[in-house]
């Protein structure tokens, strides 16, 4: 057993691709990685044709350590197929007996000479077997197909085109799996000669239902969200949660939340320039499970998450009883949307982030306290490196500085503080075990380019200390709130570990589907060792062959008696494996940087983002555009002495309180713990005013959007034509 040899590395720093869509909150961790299809405000989704779905499908089967599935057998000897999976979003458990043995493909057609009946009858059966799939498959689609058809007149009537496209795409996609079931059972049968029909029927079932996925999902989405927003149980909730991003997203364009003071909807003027995005734009929340994904808003990107300006906003159910405390957070959410919406935003402030950088550090504004970065034995210039990190931070770090200047510095980072003490102790449960809450760590990737250059890509999400600590400390400082600035510096120290560090790091991974036994990955002081061989990968899925060869039929043991599903499972043509051992990681070197390095950069790309005008706004700053000052922070504290009195009442400029009404929560639950409150205590006695204030805003918010027909605006009247905000 030799050590490999030894490889000098240089790696370059990747900067982010900021054309391609970025939905980092969205897409961390959800669904199991389903992915989603953009709908693009198009009438129709490109399916993709029947022979590329089989063949798709089949590469899966044949790739290696794929096994067909167990399935149960009922009392009446029948398998229980189960038919959601196909449903990759809110599933509900449906099985569709089917016989021990149906045929799935048609009789040739007679040679010899037949009597008519014969012929007739031959043509019948393959009428009948073409349908045979089509009830259940029908039964599956049915549930969605009701809401969008039957059920859209209990909708808002601003989803009824929304609908009405889902509905138009739920045909086709019905059609697809019906068409595709029987193509890839028999391919399966020629694979595994001894599987049983249940088998290849449920693993057919599953592979089309994978390569429908992002379509199905995207479907499904909607479909649930719909429903959850009739349910009598759900509905005030849901309106709410709706109301308050809805809200953010009226006030990020227009710069205006005062609808009661708006005489008619020609008055109502965007102030900066968005993609097919207006403020008449469609949110509809939709309840998640609790570890599918974290708040989080679906934005339109190239086009729209299903089609006709439509927007997601996720939310786990067990944040359903919290929505004074979250407030601030689905202000940040809203931030990823305008992010994807607002035209040239991202490569504006991604590049006005790396130029501050570079040209502090260039004229002597910016001294670093080291002059280099250590990626393994290579040098990078600090000024390099930050400029980099900053730009791929700049997701989240700018989603933050929406949240804080929507709903005041206090407001976002008591909650964004509170939240991640609650996401800490969900995940490890004893809370006396842990020294902090804070992390100070975060990842990179590395991959091999086409040209074969080894790229580091830094994990857009910030370390939590110095997130808090330095970036929203420095924008609370420009936002006049330096007691909050000073609580976020407090907060980071005291929870990010003890003695609290004065570093940060980022440690190397290989992205799933890279090779991950290349030498040519590791740093120049690992001595991994380099299989002798590999397996051959996949072949792409968007290939179509033109005559795919099928394999050797697989062997299989006699199947013996029995229903039970371990007996089923000795049937399913895949003999059990030993287990392979775990691939070999690249040790990867791991990035230690200085977080009082960090703290600088922060303060003067903070400055830069709140204070220079950019063409992007329309001539405006983030400041001028959006920003809970202050003075107006004044009808804070104006609500926090009802919520102390128990008082949900609302005075009658309730348009502020919209985003008060959370800082306000934030900042009593706060004050009065550290006053020595129990939290329980606390939290139920402002949550309940709260919660009548918030239903109270949403209705007259729903009253006014209605009365100025909000849904209803043309892009044409809404489109800036170079009108700085007054």
């Amino acid at each position: 057993m030799t050590k490999s040899k030894k490889i000098a590395i240089n790696y370059e720093l990747a900067a982010p691709d900021f054309d391609q869509p970025h939905t980092h909150c969205s897409t961390q961790g959800m669904f199991g990685g389903s992915s989603f299809f953009v709908g693009g405000g198009k009438e129709n989704y490109a399916f993709m044709p029947l022979n590329q779905l089989v063949a798709n499908a089949l590469e899966v089967a044949d790739s290696e350590g794929y096994q067909l599935p167990t399935v149960r057998l009922t009392k009446n000897n029948h398998y229980e197929i189960d038919v959601t999976v196909l449903r990759h979003f809110d599933a509900k458990p449906m099985g569709v007996p089917t016989p021990k043995v149906i045929r799935f493909i048609k009789a040739k057609a007679p040679t010899k000479k037949v009597t008519n009946e014969r012929r007739i009858g031959h043509m019948i059966a393959g009428v009948m077997i073409d349908d045979m799939f089509a009830q259940p498959v029908h039964t599956f689609f049915e549930r969605d197909y009701n809401t969008l058809v039957t059920d859209k007149h209990l909708l808002s009537p601003e989803y009824f085109e929304i609908a009405d496209s889902l509905r138009d795409q739920l045909l086709p996609a019905q059609s697809q799996v019906i068409a595709a079931l029987p193509q890839v059972m028999q391919e399966l049968r020629n694979r595994y000669a001894d599987a049983s029909t249940g088998q290849l029927y449920q693993a057919a079932l599953q592979l089309i239902g994978q390569q429908l996925a992002p379509i199905l999902s995207t479907i499904q989405i909607w479909t649930t969200g719909f429903r959850q927003s009739l349910d009598p149980a759900l509905k005030d909730k849901l309106r709410i949660v709706r109301a308050i991003v809805t809200s953010n997203l009226f006030l990020a364009l227009t710069g205006n939340l005062k609808l009661d003071e708006i005489g008619t909807k020609g008055e109502i003027k965007q102030l900066i320039p968005t993609i097919n995005v207006s403020v008449g734009d469609v949110v509809l929340p939709v309840l998640i499970g609790a570890f599918d994904s974290g708040p989080a808003v679906m934005p339109m990107a190239s086009g729209a998450l299903g089609p006709r300006g439509g927007h997601i906003a996720f939310i786990p159910w067990n944040l359903l009883k919290l929505l004074p405390l979250i407030i601030g957070i689905y202000a940040h959410e809203t931030g990823h949307l305008l992010q994807a919406v607002i035209k040239g935003y991202m490569q504006t402030y991604g590049k006005l982030s790396a130029d501050t950088i570079m040209k502090a550090a260039a004229d002597g504004t910016l001294v670093f306290d080291e002059e280099f970065v250590m990626l393994g034995e290579q040098k990078i210039p600090s000024a390099t490196f930050w400029a980099m990190v900053f730009m791929n931070q700049l997701p989240e770090q700018d989603a933050d500085n929406w949240g804080m200047r929507a709903t005041g510095a206090w407001c976002f980072i008591i909650s964004f503080a509170l939240y991640l003490a609650a996401m800490t102790e969900v995940a490890v449960g004893d809370m006396d075990h842990v020294d902090h809450v804070l992390r100070m760590g975060s990842s990179y990737s590395i991959v091999k380019t086409k040209e074969g250059k080894l790229q580091i890509r830094l994990e857009p999400h910030p370390q939590d200390g110095p997130r808090i600590g330095s970036w929203q400390a420095a924008i609370a400082d420009l936002m006049n709130y330096p007691q909050a600035g000073a609580y976020a510096r407090a907060f980071a120290a005291s929870e990010s570990g003890t003695p609290t560090p004065t570093r940060m790091t980022w440690v190397g991974q290989v992205p799933k589907g890279d090779d991950q036994d290349d030498d040519s990955l590791v740093d120049s002081k690992t001595t991994a060792k380099k299989p002798a061989s590999k397996a051959k990968a996949p072949a792409s899925k968007t290939k179509v062959p033109a005559k795919a060869k099928a394999p050797a039929k697989k062997k299989t043991p006699a199947k013996p008696a029995g229903k039970t599903q371990a007996d089923e499972a000795k049937t399913n043509g895949q003999p059990k494996a030993a287990p392979k051992p775990a691939p070999k990681q690249p040790q990867l070197p791991t990035l230690s940087a200085s977080v009082a390095d960090y703290d600088k950069c922060c303060k003067l790309v903070v400055k830069a983002h709140l204070e220079t005008p950019t063409d992007c706004l329309n001539g405006m700053t983030l400041q001028e555009l959006v920003n809970l000052t202050p003075k107006m922070h004044e009808k804070v504290d104006d609500v926090r002495a009802k919520l102390r009195a128990g008082d949900g009442k609302l005075s009658p400029d309730y348009h502020t309180f919209f985003l008060t009404v959370g800082a306000a929560f934030c900042e009593e639950l706060k004050d009065q713990v550290d006053a020595g409150g129990d939290p329980t205590k606390v939290f139920d006695a402002l949550n309940a005013p709260a919660m009548e204030m918030l239903l109270a805003i949403t209705e007259q918010w729903e009253a006014d959007v209605k009365r100025l027909d909000v849904y209803k605006l043309n892009a044409q009247d809404v489109q800036p034509k170079t009108m700085k905000k007054s």
